[in-house]
């Protein structure tokens, strides 16, 4: 059976300031203390569109193509299988990312990082905790890597939550690592 509407409502344009709010994230209403449904712009962090759902904010909409997102740096966000990979603050020159609908493009450029003994592998986790929708095979060199042995060309794999770099020219990566790779892949 199809409804009718019986009324026609029409929101005057000044009622429009309760229901899509901007200001910083300081400024931000509780969730609780809106209509459910309100959107909010915080401007000090790009203009990033929440929707409050009465009980949360939640982001709105999806980041428009081309807008880079920062990865904040986390020293959990590197890792090798044996032994360790030190990735300083200092030594992430670049690490952000830009996702339209379930597609992710990302890029890093680091310097000056250290393994503790050789690896066959480095492993870098992927943004907002996101997993790639299927393992994506790397058949295509899109990692450059300079290591002790000196520039290699790379291969980059993304699975699960993380994207694995293996060094296409030897078995092994070893010593002070320069790495660099952009990459786009579908996430789940």
């Amino acid at each position: 059976m199809t409804t009718t509407p019986t009324a026609t409502i029409f929101l005057p344009w000044h009622a429009l300031d309760e229901v899509h709010q901007r200001g910083t994230r300081a400024a931000q209403p509780l969730a609780s203390a809106v209509v459910a449904g309100t959107l909010y712009s915080v401007t000090d962090e790009g203009d990033a569109l929440e929707r409050s759902d009465g009980a949360a904010w939640a982001p709105y909409g999806a980041t428009a193509g081309g807008q880079w997102q920062d990865v904040p740096y986390s020293a959990a966000n590197f890792s090798v299988a044996a032994g360790t990979w030190t990735v300083g603050a200092g030594s992430v020159l670049v690490n952000h990312y830009t996702r339209t609908g379930q597609t992710i493009t990302w890029v890093i450029l680091l310097t000056v990082t250290t393994l503790s003994a050789p690896v066959a592998a480095l492993q870098c986790v992927i943004p907002e905790g996101l997993l790639a929708a299927q393992a994506f095979d790397g058949m295509i060199r899109v990692a450059l890597l300079r290591d002790d042995a000196g520039v290699q060309h790379g291969r980059a794999f993304a699975s699960g939550a993380t994207v694995t770099i293996v060094n296409d020219s030897a078995p092994t990566i070893i010593g002070t690592v320069d790495l660099q790779f952009t990459i786009t892949f579908e996430v789940a």
